[in-house]
C-alpha cells in the first residue's frame, strides 16, 4: 500500500493512502503546501525500505531557520548512522537536521 506520511516539527504525524505513482503536475503543489516552500527530494531508510522523503530546500538556512524536526531528522539518519557505524547522538553532529514539516513517500514511484 502506498502511503504518505507527514511529519510535522511537534512530533505529530500523519498518514493517508497516497497514489502508487507521484505525479509532479498533481502533487507537487501539494507537497510545497505540506513544507513550507521549495522541495527538496531527499532518499531515506524508512520500514527497511529505501524510498523518498521532501523536505524544505531553504529550511536551515531561513531567517529565522525552521524548527528543527526531530523525528524527520532520525529517519535521514538511519542509513548513514548504520552504514558509518554511529549511534544516534553521533549521527546528530555529524550529518545535516531536517528543518520544517516534511513528507515521506512509502512505497510510491518517482515518475
Amino acid at each position: 500500500m502506498s502511503e504518505l506520511f507527514t511529519i510535522f516539527t511537534d512530533g505529530t504525524i500523519t498518514i493517508e493512502q497516497f497514489p502508487p505513482v507521484f505525479d509532479f503536475n498533481r502533487d507537487v503543489a501539494r507537497m510545497r503546501e505540506i513544507v513550507g516552500g521549495d522541495i527538496e527530494f531527499v532518499m531515506v531508510e524508512f520500514r527497511g525500505k529505501r524510498t523518498c522523503m521532501i523536505v524544505n530546500e531553504t529550511g536551515a538556512i531561513q531567517q529565522p531557520p525552521l524548527p528543527i524536526n526531530e523525528a524527520a531528522t532520525a529517519i535521514y539518519h538511519t542509513y548513514p548512522a548504520t552504514r558509518d557505524g554511529l549511534t544516534p547522538e553521533q549521527a546528530w553532529f555529524k550529518y545535516p537536521l531536517i528543518h520544517g514539516n516534511v513528507a515521506l513517500l512509502y512505497e510510491v514511484e518517482l515518475n
